[in-house]
């Protein structure tokens, strides 16, 4: 498990390099990870497909570079950055949370609704649902309350 404070530091990192830095959705990508992974695990419990401390499917983290981050090359390039000369994998999302980090936020780039207001955490929750675990996915939005105010909360409180 990463320890929740140094996990807020490397997103906000990787969301400066990438250009993509702002407090909601730093907030979002932060309440993603213990949302999906809790901060404990790099693969998907039960032989699932998703990696990394934000449990993204390799088919996402190929659809984010196939249909999204190859129409920005200035994107893509401050992305590429963070493999440091590594190829673009999502093997990637399981050693490096930089990584992992900013390809949460691209997916979330990737919505055309606003992201919500900052410190909303009903909105936070909602967003998640809608756009990263969709309505067919099993999390709910009280789950995701709940692991923000076990995970996060006392981080930031």
């Amino acid at each position: 498990m990463i320890d929740v404070s140094s996990v807020r530091l490397i997103i906000a990192a990787a969301t400066k390099v990438i250009g993509a830095s702002s407090p909601a959705g730093d907030d979002l990508v932060i309440g993603t990870g213990a949302q999906e992974s809790h901060y404990k695990y790099t693969q998907q419990l039960g032989g699932g497909p998703a990696l990394g401390y934000w449990q993204m499917e390799p088919d996402t983290h190929d659809d984010c570079w196939e249909n999204y981050l190859k129409y920005s090359a200035s994107l893509s390039d401050k992305v590429k950055s963070l493999l440091n000369g590594a190829p673009i994998s999502a093997s990637a999302l399981v050693t490096n949370t930089p990584y992992a980090a900013a390809m949460c936020r691209v997916r979330y780039l990737r919505v055309h609704e606003p992201l919500p207001v900052h410190g909303d955490l009903d909105a936070y929750a909602a967003y998640y649902k809608l756009h990263y675990n969709t309505p067919k996915g099993a999390a709910t939005i009280q789950e995701f309350l709940d692991n923000w105010s076990r995970y996060i909360a006392p981080v930031i409180s």
